[in-house]
């Protein structure tokens, strides 16, 4: 921003030496340092093109550095000419006009920005639990050797976490951790959805816990000729959140898919639809919906996927698309943002209990909110399972294992955590 007007300075100041001191030697100088500006700006517009398709120029940081310091000497040029043109009053009028620009410019992005950076963030956090989850009594089954590695979803880390911590030995739960960036161990880790899938196919995973699975992840599996089992071991809800001063409660499945396909782009349109006339005022000052997105093959962005079916989700702008999962619940710089037009969406769980949710509710959909109530008697439209997937060809171990998840021992870790179990059969 002080570079461009620095340069729009110069620029102007240029441009009246011509019209006024054409001859001087000092507009000759003014011109030339500009003219070497623009082509430097050119080269390195240039490189960064040419980065973005892959490739690199070796000397493209030799040319930002080379063209921050005209910038500044243009600005020290700029000054130092402006005193020579002072006495026309036509450059005084220009001077104030882009002295006027230039605070009312800065004083834009100085706003933007300072509203940007003190939006409430959603960030990951402790949950709810000060530690790992127990069982009231020593469990019935334990490993001791051949421990299967696991992995998972970070929504399902206190899940997968308390069925370790029950069953393997000492050595390995004395380094386990409620907070899965505090686990230190070969046996436990969380790369999140996408690299759990990607564990478990190359091997270096043996249960991974996760929602159900991409086209993308089954094709990868199916390709490499590895056959994966998805057991069931609880369930949650796919959730959808806005500001909690957004007058909307409630969302229709059709008006999902039509935020997300770009059919529907206002709240405005939303009230209409909700019959929301009392509201109607407040609505509209809502603006355009912001709706928020995450990354491909994420297990977020897979339900969303399913739910859309086959109508087309919209390219998201940059700034709403996001990496990680507590950056679903402030842009694709770090987190979802509470903006008062943002809409997102995450599993129950993670958003209740892990992150900071401050200042967002839940929406019901098609008139049924996602209480834990709802998601265990299947009327929530998006309640569904999440599963311990494991590898046709895996251990006994593993088997005994996850059969031991099915248990009641394991399906009252579930429920402890604060995820519905499954149904008894």
């Amino acid at each position: 921003m002080v570079f461009f007007a620095c340069f729009l300075m110069a620029v102007v100041v240029l441009i009246c030496g011509l019209i006024f001191q054409r001859d001087k030697l000092w507009v000759k100088i003014l011109e030339t340092i500009l003219l070497v500006q623009v082509l430097f700006a050119t080269f390195i517009i240039s490189s960064l093109i040419l980065s973005m398709e892959g490739g690199t120029v070796a000397w493209s940081g030799l040319l930002v550095v080379a063209d921050l310091a005209l910038h500044l000497v243009v600005f020290l040029l700029g000054i130092f000419f402006i005193f020579k043109l002072y006495k026309y009053k036509i450059v005084k009028r220009c001077m104030i006009v882009l002295m006027v620009f230039c605070i009312i410019f800065a004083s834009y992005i100085f706003i933007s920005w300072n509203y940007d950076m003190n939006m409430p963030r959603i960030v990951e956090r402790e949950t709810k639990q000060n530690e790992i989850v127990k069982l009231d009594k020593e469990p019935s089954f334990k490993l001791t050797n051949n421990l299967p590695k696991l992995d998972g979803a970070t929504a399902l880390y206190p899940v997968y976490v308390a069925f370790a911590n029950a069953v393997y030995p000492d050595y390995v739960t004395k380094k386990l951790y409620i907070n899965h960036y505090q686990t230190n161990t070969d046996y436990v880790k969380c790369t999140t959805t996408k690299g759990a899938y990607n564990d478990i196919v190359d091997g270096s995973a043996d249960i991974i816990f996760v929602a159900s699975p991409s086209t993308e992840q089954e094709e990868k599996a199916k390709e490499l000729g590895i056959e994966l089992v998805y057991t069931p071991i609880g369930k949650d809800g796919f959730v959808f959140f806005v500001n909690s001063k957004n007058p909307v409660n409630n969302l229709t499945i059709d008006e999902i898919k039509g935020i997300y396909s770009g059919e529907i782009t206002t709240w405005k349109t939303i009230g209409e639809m909700e019959n929301l006339k009392n509201d109607s005022f407040a609505l509209m000052t809502l603006g355009k919906i912001k709706a928020f997105q995450r990354d491909k093959g994420s297990g977020s962005q897979t339900n969303l996927e399913k739910i859309m079916g086959d109508t087309k989700i919209k390219e998201p702008i940059m700034e709403e698309r996001q990496d990680f999962m507590s950056g679903m619940v402030s842009a694709v710089t770090s987190q979802y943002k509470n903006y008062k037009n943002a809409i997102g969406y995450s599993f129950r769980y993670y958003v209740e209990d892990m992150v900071d949710n401050t200042g967002i509710k839940f929406l019901s959909i098609n008139s049924i909110y996602p209480s834990k109530e709802n998601i265990a008697n299947d009327t929530y439209p998006f309640a569904g399972s999440f599963y311990a997937v494991t590898r046709s060809d895996c251990s006994s171990e593993v088997k005994q294992f996850v059969e031991w998840m099915k248990s009641s021992e394991g399906q009252e870790l579930v429920e402890k955590v604060g995820y519905v179990k499954i149904k008894e059969d």
